[in-house]
């Protein structure tokens, strides 16, 4: 699946649905995921989650979460940490190459979501990214 895409409107999940961001893909630093949609009913939001899986030992590498209240390449900013004012990162995994990010409705604002590679993996691995929702 490509990266960021200018589909209109963009997919949309609901609580119990699951979106391939990246699906076994090598990123480079700088590449942006598939975006999604997690506005529920009458606008609620909705808690998200990201998996993120590596073929195998990815070495150093570091994801950020980015939302956006207008699907726009350029309207996408990192979502912080509940009051640290820091990027939300995904820097650790599992012994099986796995990692997980949740957030909170309140963790965040935008309408859409999406994952951007900062740090590309030390090590040549491909990686497969799904955003879910939930109530």
């Amino acid at each position: 699946m490509p990266g960021y895409n200018t589909q209109n409107p963009p997919y949309s999940i609901f609580p119990g649905d699951t979106q391939a961001l990246w699906n076994v893909e090598s990123p480079t630093t700088g590449q942006k995921s598939q975006q999604t949609c997690v506005t529920g009913p009458y606008g609620s939001r909705l808690g998200a989650g990201f998996e993120v899986a590596f073929s195998a030992n990815p070495g150093a590498f570091t994801i950020d979460v980015q939302e956006a209240d207008t699907d726009s390449d350029g309207d996408y900013v990192n979502v912080t940490s509940a009051g640290a004012g820091t990027s939300l990162v995904l820097t650790d995994l599992n012994a099986n190459f796995v990692g997980r990010i949740d957030l909170d409705p309140s963790g965040y604002k935008g309408k859409f979501l999406r994952l951007i590679m900062t740090q590309q993996p030390a090590n040549p691995v491909t990686v497969t990214a799904k955003a879910s929702a939930r109530s």
